[in-house]
Order: structure tokens, then C-alpha cells, then sequence
């Protein structure tokens, strides 16, 4: 101990009982499975917003009725309208999982490494299958999805305009 105390150089201090440095924490799992998924997911790519909640659901407030707007004469007053507002309730979905089994030694030993390409083919399968639900919905998950949106139109993909 005194060896390591004499091979501090002069005017470098140590402290054994404090800590300066600012404590490793670990990345929010949420945001960084969302992370991991965004390359397989064309939704996600698109920069939709993701909300992490633990809550059962969300609730957003949600315009139902218009300001009211007119043509007024210089000094004249102004009636005053407002927006009228409702709430928009959404149950948190199920989660979307897969569950893949490998031994340790294939693993280890594979070439190409077995572990990038479960990976990579788990990442895909899950992106399609949240897309799919996102978009169309009701295929498992419980998603609405926007095609189910009252107000959303569906768009013919083989129209030339």
C-alpha cells in the first residue's frame, strides 16, 4: 500500500473514500430495444414518436370543436371563441416477443457467427410484425392500427395518381 501511495506523482491527489467520477447508468432498456428495432421497422423509420410509459395507458387531449373566426370592422370587438377538447384514450398494447434457443458451443463456434444472424433475422421478423400492426392492425397484438382509424382513408396502390 505505501508503494502505491509513493507512486503518486507530487500534486496528484487520490481519495479512497470519495468517488469524483459520474456513475455508470445503464441506457433506458425501452429506448434502447426501440434502437435496436428502428433499422427493420419502416414505421419507426419514419420518425414516429415513441411514448415509454409503465402506465396501462396513455391519454392525450383531443381537439373537438374549431375556433370560431370573422370579419370584423376596424375597432369593432372581437367575440371570443375557444377550442373545445375531449380526450383520446390509448390501452398500452402487448408487447411484441420471440423467443429463440441456441446451444452456447454453436454459438461459439459458428462461421458466419450464428449469433448476428439470429439477430439480424429476429430484428427483421419483429419490425415486419409491429409494421404490420401498426399499419393494418388487429393481426394479434391488439394494435388498432391506422387503417382502422375513423377518418383514415385507404390509398390505392395501383391508381396512377
Amino acid at each position: 500500500m505505501l508503494d502505491a501511495m509513493r507512486g503518486v506523482p507530487a500534486g496528484e491527489e487520490r481519495d479512497l473514500t470519495r468517488v469524483t467520477a459520474v456513475p455508470v447508468e445503464p441506457q433506458e432498456l425501452s429506448t434502447y430495444l426501440w434502437d435496436l428495432l428502428r433499422p427493420f421497422t419502416v414505421v419507426l423509420q419514419s420518425g414516429v414518436r415513441t411514448i415509454d410509459t409503465q402506465r396501462k395507458s396513455v391519454k392525450w387531449p383531443q381537439l373537438t370543436g374549431d375556433i370560431t373566426a370573422d370579419y370584423y370592422d376596424e375597432l369593432k370587438p372581437i367575440t371570443e371563441s375557444d377550442p373545445t377538447f375531449g380526450e383520446f384514450e390509448l390501452p398500452v398494447a402487448k408487447a411484441i416477443k420471440a423467443l429463440v434457443r441456441a446451444s452456447a458451443e454453436a454459438l461459439e463456434d459458428s462461421d458466419p457467427d450464428l449469433l448476428t444472424v439470429v439477430t439480424q433475422n429476429l430484428g427483421v421478423i419483429l419490425g415486419l410484425k409491429l409494421d404490420a400492426e401498426l399499419l393494418a392492425g388487429k393481426t394479434s397484438g391488439g394494435i388498432t392500427g391506422l387503417l382502422n382509424i375513423a377518418g383514415i382513408q385507404e390509398v390505392d396502390m395501383n391508381s396512377n395518381r
